[in-house]
């Protein structure tokens, strides 16, 4: 079994990305994210927040 020893050194990024009709042609790259939350912000729109690892 390998196991990196620097490991517990990388953290994770999370981006916040606009979820509105008009933001919705610029999200690229989402589906490399580790997990996504979907969080509302105003009715009826929401953002979501990508994990990467």
């Amino acid at each position: 079994m390998n196991i990196n020893i620097y490991a517990s050194t990388i953290r994770p990024i999370a981006i916040m990305i606009g979820n509105s009709p008009e933001e919705v042609i610029h999200q690229t790259g989402l589906n490399k994210a580790d997990i996504i939350y979907e969080a509302n912000v105003e009715y009826p729109f929401t953002r979501l927040m990508a994990i990467f690892n």
